[in-house]
């Protein structure tokens, strides 16, 4: 959440959720700056219409396109320079805003990078969240999150799934904890976090 807006920067694209499309572009453009800042030289950001002529060429898509942002440098950038870039720009970017939002998004990207070790960082996230409103039970009454917060750490802390706790058992073979049911967990709480961020600011 960026000055109300929900911003995303995904696979070709910046998404900036806004009912004012001024506040939208100013958030596009300071990305923009930031980019060039951190990963100078690299990528540009363009205007979906460029994009969309661009792969409708028939040219195909461009090696290494990340949100819109435009390869142009002769070397490949090292995936990790692009993960640190990105880390830099969101902090920048959220700076003076809600502290424990930001330090959940850090978790998040930690979590993506080091996804051997991404049901920490996704309790990590969610128990920020309940350290901001008080704890658990009124992290999930304010938010109305409650089930998703206690599934999640059912799965984190369950010794059978061999996550943050050793089986009982150690001549066991547990199965790990279902990932993708722990990022949708911790999707749903994170979004009711920005929304009730929002509705604060």
């Amino acid at each position: 959440m960026i000055d109300g807006c929900r911003v995303r920067m995904g696979g070709n694209t910046i998404d900036v959720e806004s009912s004012d499309r001024d506040a939208a572009q100013r958030i596009v453009d300071r990305l923009d700056e930031l980019l060039h800042r951190h990963l100078p030289g690299v990528y540009r950001v363009v205007a979906e219409e460029e994009f969309l002529r661009y792969t409708a060429s028939g040219s195909g898509m461009p090696l290494g396109v990340q949100s819109h942002w435009w390869p142009r440098a002769t070397e490949p950038v090292r995936k990790e320079g692009v993960y640190q870039a990105v880390r830099q720009v969101r902090s920048e970017m959220l700076a003076g805003g809600d502290a424990g939002l930001r330090r959940c998004y850090d978790y998040l990207q930690n979590a993506r990078e080091r996804r051997e070790d991404a049901i920490f960082h996704l309790h990590k996230a969610v128990e920020t969240i309940e350290n901001a409103l008080g704890g658990e039970a009124q992290a999930g009454q304010i938010l109305g999150v409650l089930k998703e917060i206690k599934a999640l750490k059912r799965a984190a802390n369950e010794p059978t799934g061999d996550e943050r706790h050793a089986p009982r058992d150690p001549a066991s073979t547990p199965s790990p904890a279902d990932l993708g049911q722990a990022w949708e967990n911790t999707g749903v709480v994170i979004h009711a976090y920005e929304a009730y961020v929002a509705s604060r600011t």
